[in-house]
C-alpha cells in the first residue's frame, strides 16, 4: 500500500524544516553520502568525494550536526539514528513505499540516483538565472563555482551536458575559452566561460523569477553597481561598502575641516538604502 498524499504532504513538511530543500541540496547530498558509509569520513573526504569546495562541506556539515541529523565519531562524522531516519522518510517521499524500516544500501543508492537527478536541475536553473542578470549573459566557470558552492569540474560536467547537446532545443549554454597572457607572454591563463544561447533565453524569459528581476529596476541597479549576481551577495557588499565609507569619509570630512564631503556622503549612502529597501517591495 502506498502513501497516501495528504501523508507524503506531512512528511514533506517536516523533511523541509529539517532541511530546506530549496537551499540546502549541499546538505542533502552530504547526509546521503554519509549514509552509504560505516566507519566515519571527514569533511575533506566528503568535499573531495561529492566535489564541493571545501568551505561549502564544512558549512552544510556543520548545519547538518547542529540539527542532529549527523554525529562525531573520532576524528569524523557518520549519520545519526536521526538523519537514518530522515532519509528513511525522504525515501518514502519519493517511491510512496509506506515501509519504515531502515533502508537497505540498494534502496539508499537508489534515493542518491533520484536525488542527483533533482540537483543536477537546480544547479541547471541557478546557473540560467545567474547568466541572466550578468553582463553578455555569461560568467566565468570559477565564479559560478563559487556561487553554486561546487568545485569547477562539478559544475563543467552540468553544464557541459547541456553546451555539448547535439538537439539544438537542448543547448542552453555555449562554452568560450578566453585566452589571457601568463608570464613571458605564454598562454597560460585562459579562463573558461558560459554564456547563454537563444535557447537558453528563451527558456530563462518562462522564469517566474527571472521576469520579477526584469521588472526590479531597483534591485538590477544594486546588481550593477555592486558587480554582484545574486541579492544577497550585492546586500553585503553594500553593506560594508557603507559601513566602511562613513567614517572614511567623517576622517577625510575632519582632516580637510568641512562637512559637504561627509554630508554628500551621508546623502548617497541614505539613497542606496532606500534603492535596496524598495527593491525588496517590487513584485
Amino acid at each position: 500500500m502506498g502513501v497516501a498524499l495528504t501523508d507524503r504532504l506531512m512528511i514533506l513538511k517536516t523533511l523541509d524544516s529539517m532541511i530546506d530543500f530549496s537551499k540546502s541540496t549541499i546538505q542533502l547530498e552530504v547526509l546521503l553520502y554519509l549514509g552509504t558509509k560505516d566507519s566515519p569520513v571527514s569533511v575533506s573526504e566528503v568535499a573531495r568525494e561529492l566535489r564541493l569546495r571545501v568551505k561549502s562541506a564544512y558549512d552544510a556539515m556543520a548545519k547538518l550536526l547542529t540539527k542532529g541529523l549527523v554525529k562525531r565519531e573520532g576524528t569524523g562524522y557518520v549519520i545519526s539514528s536521526r538523519g537514518r531516519e530522515f532519509v528513511t522518510n525522504l525515501y518514502r517521499l519519493f517511491t510512496g513505499e509506506l515501509s519504515h524500516y531502515e533502508l537497505s544500501r540498494r534502496k539508499l543508492r537508489e534515493l542518491k540516483s533520484l536525488i542527483n537527478n533533482l540537483i543536477i536541475a537546480k544547479y541547471v536553473y541557478e546557473s540560467l538565472l545567474t547568466m541572466g542578470v550578468s553582463r553578455k549573459n555569461e560568467i566565468s566557470i570559477n565564479k559560478l563555482s563559487t556561487l553554486l558552492g561546487i568545485s569547477a569540474e562539478r559544475v563543467k560536467d552540468y553544464l557541459d551536458i547541456f553546451a555539448n547537446a547535439k538537439e539544438r532545443d537542448l543547448k542552453l549554454f555555449r562554452k568560450i575559452v578566453k585566452r589571457g597572457k601568463g608570464t613571458f607572454g605564454r598562454n597560460n591563463n585562459n579562463r573558461v566561460y558560459y554564456r547563454l544561447t537563444q535557447v537558453g533565453l528563451k527558456e530563462l524569459s518562462k522564469f517566474h523569477e527571472y521576469r520579477k528581476f526584469k521588472r526590479n529596476y531597483f534591485l538590477r541597479f544594486i546588481l550593477r553597481i555592486t558587480f554582484s549576481y545574486k541579492k544577497s551577495e550585492a546586500f553585503k557588499r553594500l553593506i560594508m561598502f557603507i559601513g566602511l565609507g562613513t567614517p572614511i569619509m567623517t576622517i577625510i570630512s575632519s582632516f580637510f575641516g568641512g562637512t559637504y564631503l561627509l554630508a554628500i556622503w551621508l546623502y548617497i549612502a541614505t539613497l542606496l538604502s532606500v534603492i535596496a529597501l524598495l527593491s525588496e517591495y517590487v513584485e
